[in-house]
């Protein structure tokens, strides 16, 4: 009873957190010579044991105190079992719990082995506590052997078999209720499914909240104002279709798919956040009410399907540990320590609604890797039929035919959608410059194509410099008044020695003594506006925000490698524009890991064949134009003669367009320098 004392006086003082009053219960006086008594104290037991094994905590009998907290002592129990009035308490204990022991033997099975009963003196007054420590049984504690008992002509008999278990909607409606000895809620011990209260649940919600806010202190999604919502090819809303799937009974299985960079995994952070959000309100409103109720609410676990495993991905039995594994906040407090054995039992619990999310299909790596994963979801499935389940991915596996499953096909931003983005990151609201910009985007299929996926109109607008109003071209004209101003290329250190295309420094010749005139700010407006005037230079903008966008988020440490992979990708192994080349000759270039992260941007896509290929002609192309910057700064002749010989026409033509719309120069002018082997 070491460290008890003071939490069972405490228990005596009615001080009880209403999480923990299951867990105890009082009785005033208790006559033990009448049959009734007798048969009260074996429910009382019975309903304290069964909750100390659910719940993995202690639970007490308090003998000699009300339900109003007011102590009356032992005495009168003392009295019915013939114990000496000026008894030691020692004995007085041994006396108490011997009468107990027999009763207990007697009627309540399994064996209630951790018990003891202790006297505890308040105030000089003697009252009584029976302690029972959690055991976990496989089966329930019922009562073992019958007895029959009255009580002012009501019947307080026990019968073989019968269970109890403290429980109620409140603290105030607490009380032993009957249960089967197979009832699903209850059946299990702590060590096996965990108990959750509303405490824990809520703890789970915040949890699920931060980890969504971590990321995108690191991801940057778009501000809330500028989020534009997905609609499917009808223009039905893709938060329609979610929640229309459930209020489907049939269906559990919801497909969201989209092209790379379409918003999928952003629109389920979103949806993962809310309803974390609503059940940790939810939750906090119930420990007001101080009420013992799970969430109302749709229980949501998010997985990216770049982090399944390789047996998870294989065999539905990992694959619920895994999922499993993301609720351990759920027990991580348990006093009693380790993992619940069968914690996936919690998805068979009537009272809870599960919502799993599954990023990235696509994420798994090869054709058949999906297939036998798809599989393994099914089975998953099947063994837990009470779960919805949301999967997303781009279109690179047929899912039409998936078993019970409603497939959306996520479409592009459309122009409305795309100008809204714009107006909504700008202070002047200047609508017809934006409306300007993005007609002379139209023009171009493949750029177009690129500003209708969120994750490209995202990085877009840090890269797009359209002046908002004249304090913005003040700020501007200030900022390249700094020394070096006819510098035409910026060097990185994390990227090595190679151009970064800015604005020509002959259109941004200001001194510093220079006064900021109308006329200058005019001319800056002009030359920022030309940055962006040309495919070239508006995919270099993009690209070049996407990049650092993407080495900040740090999923990468050697971010720049990949970005040079991806790079030699369009010049060793491309010839012509739309090549495609094997997924295992990418690989060399990018590794596993690398090409499955630059399929999952957009920059490459492939197709159930294992061909890897840019996600536009436009990409590769300025993907090889910035590799040959990289080698022509860096004097690596025999490397560019190497790559440009095996191109074809078509494909070198395209490329120097775009060379010297980012450099200035002719690319012909280099490789002649370098002995005329042009290919």
């Amino acid at each position: 009873m070491i460290g008890e004392s003071e939490y069972i006086t405490a228990l005596f003082a009615d001080q009880v957190y209403y999480e923990e009053a299951p867990l105890i219960d009082r009785k005033e006086t208790c006559e033990w010579s009448q049959a009734w008594a007798k048969t009260e104290f074996i429910r009382d037991i019975i309903s304290l044991a069964n909750t100390a094994r659910l719940r993995g905590k202690p639970a007490y009998l308090l003998l000699g105190i009300n339900d109003k907290g007011n102590r009356c002592g032992i005495d009168s129990l003392m009295r019915h079992m013939n114990i000496a009035e000026g008894a030691e308490n020692f004995a007085v204990s041994e006396a108490i719990k011997g009468e107990f022991q027999k009763r207990i033997s007697a009627h309540i099975q399994p064996t209630l082995l951790h018990w003891d009963f202790y006297i505890v003196e308040i105030d000089n007054q003697r009252c009584g506590c029976l302690v029972i420590e959690p055991t976990t049984p496989s089966a329930l504690y019922h009562v073992k052997k019958a007895m029959s008992a009255w009580k002012d002509g009501k019947d307080k008999s026990i019968y073989q078999g019968e269970a109890w278990i403290r429980s109620g909607e409140s603290k105030v409606a607490l009380d032993s209720i009957s249960i089967l000895t197979n009832d699903p809620e209850y059946q299990y011990s702590y060590s096996e499914v965990p108990y959750v209260l509303p405490s824990i649940w809520q703890r789970y919600f915040e949890q699920v909240q931060g980890e969504i806010l971590r990321y995108w202190n690191r991801a940057e999604p778009p501000a809330e104002a500028a989020y534009q919502e997905l609609h499917d090819s009808k223009g039905v809303t893709i938060q329609k279709a979610v929640e229309d799937f459930f209020r489907e009974e049939d269906r559990h299985l919801l497909v969201l798919q989209g092209a790379a960079g379409s918003g999928k995994s952003l629109f389920l952070q979103r949806l993962v956040r809310s309803l974390a959000q609503e059940g940790a309100q939810d939750m906090d409103y119930a420990r007001q009410l101080e009420q013992y109720r799970p969430p109302s609410g749709l229980i949501p676990i998010l997985l990216p399907l770049r982090n399944l495993t390789r047996q998870s991905r294989t065999d539905s039995l990992h694959f619920a540990k895994q999922i499993c594994n993301l609720l351990h906040v759920l027990w991580d407090n348990n006093e009693r320590g380790g993992v619940p054995k069968s914690p996936q039992k919690l998805f068979e619990n009537s009272h809870l609604q599960w919502l799993i999310l599954l990023d990235g299909l696509d994420e798994v790596g090869k054709h058949e890797y999906r297939c036998e994963f798809l599989n393994v979801l099914l089975e998953f499935m099947s063994a837990y039929p009470r779960l919805h389940v949301i999967l997303t991915s781009r279109p690179v596996i047929s899912l039409e035919d998936l078993e019970n499953a409603r497939l959306v096909d996520i479409a592009p931003l459309d122009e409305t959608q795309i100008e809204a983005f714009f107006t909504a990151q700008r202070t002047d609201r200047n609508d017809a410059e934006i409306h300007t910009f993005i007609q002379r985007c139209k023009d171009w299929q493949d750029a177009w194509k690129l500003l209708s996926v969120p994750a490209y109109l995202n990085a877009a607008i840090t890269a797009l410099d359209i002046p908002r109003d004249i304090s913005d071209i003040r700020e501007q004209v200030l900022e390249s008044s700094e020394p070096n101003p006819d510098s035409r290329i910026l060097t990185s250190p994390e990227i090595g020695n190679r151009l970064l295309p800015i604005i020509d420094s002959d259109d941004l010749t200001f001194e510093v003594e220079s006064p900021v005139t109308q006329e200058n700010v005019e001319r800056l407006v002009n030359s920022v506006q030309e940055i962006v005037i040309t495919l070239p230079r508006l995919l270099d903008r993009v690209y070049e925000a996407f990049w650092e966008r993407e080495r900040r988020r740090g999923r990468f440490s050697s971010i720049e490698e990949l970005r040079f992979g991806t790079y030699r990708v369009a010049t060793n192994l491309m010839a012509d524009c739309s090549a495609h080349v094997e997924r295992e000759k990418a690989k060399r270039y990018l590794k596993a890991k690398g090409l499955q992260w630059a399929l999952e941007m957009g920059i490459l896509d492939d197709n159930e064949f294992n061909h890897i290929f840019f996600a536009t002609p436009s990409t590769q192309v300025y993907s090889a134009t910035k590799k040959l910057e990289c080698d022509i700064e860096g004097g690596f002749e025999v490397s560019i003669r190497q790559y440009v010989r095996r191109w074809r026409e078509t494909y070198r033509t395209e490329i120097e367009s775009f060379f010297e719309d980012l450099t200035g120069s002719s690319l012909s002018i280099h490789l002649e320098t370098q002995g005329g082997s042009n290919g």
